[in-house]
């Protein structure tokens, strides 16, 4: 029952860091793409959180890097919205902290 729940949200959350990365590149309305950046600003930090959670508390080098990858995101926020113009740096690091936060949370 436990490893079926389990599934489900990893599976939600592989779709949903997905689908949300997508979209950051998609949307078009500039007001859309700022509260979609938050929320995957946000989200890029949980990732962090239950990733470093997850590890043994004798683990903190792996545990910093799972912060370090929840951070590019949110260095990523500040760019874009410190950048008047496109935002596209922005943009390709909170995707970048997303995808990679993922793929730490499920192959490490």
């Amino acid at each position: 029952m436990t490893i079926g729940i389990y599934f489900l949200l990893c599976a939600v959350m592989g779709i949903a860091a997905v689908i949300g990365s997508a979209l950051l590149f998609f949307v078009r309305n500039k007001r859309a793409s700022e509260v979609l950046l938050v929320l995957m600003t946000a989200y890029s930090l949980l990732i962090a959180l239950i990733a470093a959670t997850s590890l043994p508390q004798n683990a903190t080098i792996r545990q910093a890097v799972c912060w370090i990858i929840g951070l590019v995101g949110v260095i990523g926020a500040g760019i874009y919205f410190a950048e008047k113009k496109n935002g596209i740096l922005g943009q390709a690091l909170v995707a970048a902290s997303v995808l990679t936060g993922m793929a730490n949370l499920f192959l490490f």
